[in-house]
């Protein structure tokens, strides 16, 4: 018994100093308690904004890493902030669709014979944020590109005052939509570059 307590106490331990670094980098706010619930030891999380709470049960025969990346599936899945990228190509238009603009009331003076079209679209996932560099790593959830590769990560440098604030506006719903956030977002960011896989778990 005295082995097992020494043992779950090195566990927490460990686990605490990895959960806090995590919710360092993390792009949702949380807050936590240690406590026995029916019966039962573990974390209680709450996220800040909503006020929604989760506890989890410690597992001590699970790797403490293992146990975080469990809590992040669901965060990830429940509150974890998202960025749409639309991604635009210049295209020029036919004799006939320029007409059909004339006959809509546009000045010919004033018509340009090319417009800017949405080709596809990315979502991604803020995965972590180095507030202290102005760095958010997102993370590719879908495309619409064949050729894109689902979870690769990209590390962006936010140029759009603080990205803290910036967070805080999205979670807030100072942004209408989806798409004005992201708007927002990449039109103040600069892509740094693609992460390899060592590189997203540091």
């Amino acid at each position: 018994m005295l082995v097992a307590s020494i043992n779950s106490k090195i566990w927490e331990e460990k686990f605490q100093s990895k959960f806090v670094n995590f919710c360092k980098k993390s792009p949702v706010l949380l807050s936590m308690i240690i406590k026995i619930q029916d019966g039962e030891r573990g974390i209680l999380l709450t996220h800040i904004n909503s006020n929604s709470k989760y506890f989890f049960t410690f597992d001590y025969n699970l790797d403490p890493m293992d146990f975080i990346a469990n809590i992040k599936k669901l965060l990830v899945e429940k509150h974890y902030p998202r960025i749409m990228e639309e991604v635009l190509e210049k295209y020029e238009l036919s004799t006939d669709e320029l007409a059909r603009k004339v006959e809509n009331g546009n000045s010919i003076d004033n018509l340009s014979k090319y417009e800017m079209r949405v080709v596809g679209t990315r979502m991604y996932r803020i995965d972590k944020i180095l507030a202290w560099k102005q760095i958010a790593i997102l993370s590719l959830e879908s495309s619409t590109f064949d050729d894109d590769e689902i979870g690769s990560s990209y590390r962006y440098k936010f140029n759009g005052g603080s990205l803290v604030i910036f967070l805080k506006n999205y979670r807030s719903g100072k942004f209408k939509s989806l798409e004005e956030a992201s708007e927002y977002f990449l039109a103040n960011s600069l892509l740094i570059d693609q992460l390899i896989k060592k590189e997203e778990n540091d």
